[in-house]
């Protein structure tokens, strides 16, 4: 089994994919952004594994003096984490055939073939019945 990285490490990893991103930037006529996109890529997915919590949508005045690296990722995380308060908040979701699923998935409950037939027509008209 393989153990996953310790937050120290996460930070360290996520410092050298913030470079990574910067160098990659410079690069970007030389390798056709390859390095860019790689290491844009790869911090997007470190940031699943991290244990910093968000603490609210970042200042103007201290996006202001990182990075261009460093705004783009701030940025990034801004988004993705009220995207996530915004799924979690149901009163913002749509009546629709998928929500109903989602949410009854995150409430544990399965959903049966017979009340997912006798609504299919929503399927056609994109409205629950």
């Amino acid at each position: 089994m393989i153990d996953p990285l310790i937050n120290e490490n996460l930070v360290k990893f996520s410092a050298l994919l913030n470079i990574s991103l910067g160098l990659g930037f410079k690069a970007a006529r030389c390798d056709m952004c390859h390095l860019a996109f790689a290491a844009w890529n790869a911090s997007a997915k470190l940031k699943g594994f991290m244990n910093d919590s968000w603490k609210g949508p970042s200042k103007a005045a201290e996006i202001a003096s990182l990075s261009d690296a460093s705004k783009l990722e701030a940025i990034r995380n801004d988004i993705i984490e009220i995207h996530r308060e915004l799924q979690n908040d149901e009163s913002t979701i749509p009546d629709s055939y998928l929500s109903m699923q989602i949410r009854a998935r995150k409430r544990g409950n399965a959903i049966s073939v017979a009340e997912t037939a006798k609504g299919a027509g929503h399927l056609k008209t994109g409205v629950l019945e």
